[in-house]
């Protein structure tokens, strides 16, 4: 489950065994962000690691997003096992990886869903992709073989829509705010074809539609002391 700075899997295609409020639900929290033109999140994390013993560890991290249009976005990760920094700028995605001191600029395709895509087929994971790419919907109902609406639930102090899908090598389960805005309160990632079926778990915080994000968050400037490294992409 080692990624870049976050493990998110690809999720969820609409089919007969879908609950249809589920499904309009789920179709129309994609569309709500999809067309937002900049937003911001900040996230918190919890995910499972086997130790040698084969003990489920959990280690948590905070995740900030920034997004603009289609080809700028700013990713922090800090937590118990990295803690790491992406800027892209349309041209570039720079990884800074503040533990070790260094640094990686890979050329990419000048949109950030272009870019993702390039980069994952190098073997690169980034986090909560599906959130940013302009195509939620599409892209996370792919491989659904059922899903279920399990009604209204609470998490935090949000009353929220409660979704539970499954697939061949995940289940995952979401929670959508009912109220004016159409956003995710809860994702929780079962990776059950694994050893321990280890989860993934993301609260989200407040979601910032049409925030002033200049350019310079976007622009990746190196800190003292760190020094570039050559990428190489997983054989």
């Amino acid at each position: 489950m080692a990624t870049v700075l976050v493990a998110t899997p690809a999720l969820a295609q609409a089919s007969p065994t879908i609950d249809p409020f589920a499904d309009g639900l789920l179709r129309d929290m994609g569309a709500y962000i999809d067309e937002a033109n900049a937003f911001t999140v900040e996230v918190q994390t919890e995910v499972d690691e086997l130790s040698p013993r084969g003990q489920k560890i959990q280690y948590a991290s905070t995740i900030g997003l920034a997004v603009r249009g289609n080809n700028r976005m700013y990713v922090y990760e800090v937590g118990d096992l990295r803690d790491r920094t992406l800027w892209f700028n349309g041209d570039t995605f720079t990884v800074l990886d503040r533990d070790l001191g260094h640094y990686v600029v890979v050329d990419t395709p000048n949109n950030i869903a272009d870019a993702i895509l390039f980069l994952e087929d190098t073997g690169v994971v980034f986090p909560l992709s599906d959130f940013v790419t302009g195509s939620f919907y599409e892209g996370v109902t792919t491989n659904i073989q059922t899903g279920d609406y399990l009604g209204l639930h609470q998490v935090g102090d949000q009353l929220c829509h409660h979704l539970a899908f499954t697939q061949a090598n995940v289940d995952w389960q979401i929670w959508i705010a009912d109220g004016f805005e159409i956003v995710p309160c809860k994702l929780l990632i079962t990776y059950k074809n694994l050893p321990e079926s280890p989860q993934y778990t993301a609260y989200f915080g407040e979601w910032v539609f049409e925030p002033r994000l200049p350019d310079r968050l976007f622009n990746f400037v190196p800190p003292a002391g760190t020094s570039q490294i050559e990428f190489v992409p997983r054989q």
